[in-house]
């Protein structure tokens, strides 16, 4: 633990302090809270010239950005989609393995065995209305379930129009 030179908050210094091998103790003396205030500080007061150097800096070194960023997508694709997964849809990495065990691995509409099935082509499912989530199915049922807009009156027409026995065909003869 260690009081900050600039806020005098005491705080863990593994956690509290950025590392630095000039200091004594290998930690900074300013914690974390107060080196980020000071640089949005910074950036405020100077905005014009800080994204000037990062556009100069962006077109010197295009290319070597974009293999850094396809690098960092391909190594952490799975915990960026768990992210974008509990933004759009209020399913954290928990509650979607959860929902799946209670399903009994399978999409509760076509009775697919989920873990058959790549990870992307997994989706929970979610009212738009209200935004909670209700449960994990394939990717096809996902698709369908949304192009009826969610709505019962639309998937029961359509199911009457499947039961029908009367087809194109047989109004022509």
């Amino acid at each position: 633990m260690r009081a900050c030179n600039r806020c005098g908050v005491v705080k863990p210094i593994e956690t509290g302090y950025y590392k630095n091998k000039k200091c004594a103790d290998g930690y900074l003396t300013i914690c974390r809270v107060c080196i980020c205030a000071e640089r949005r500080a910074y950036v405020a007061k100077n905005y014009a010239e800080v994204r000037a150097k990062i556009k100069t800096y962006w077109e010197e070194n295009k290319e070597d950005m974009r293999q850094r960023s396809r690098e960092y997508h391909a190594k952490h694709r799975r915990r960026l989609k768990d992210l974008q997964r509990e933004k759009q849809t209020g399913f954290t990495p928990a509650m979607f393995a959860q929902a799946i065990e209670h399903q009994g691995g399978k999409c509760p509409i076509c009775l697919c065995t989920l873990a058959d099935l790549p990870y992307r082509n997994q989706h929970a499912d979610h009212c738009h209305a209200t935004g909670q989530p209700r449960g994990v199915l394939c990717q096809k049922c996902n698709t369908a379930l949304g192009k009826f807009k969610d709505d019962p009156d639309r998937l029961r027409r359509a199911i009457a129009y499947l039961d029908a026995p009367t087809t194109l065909l047989m109004l022509l003869d």
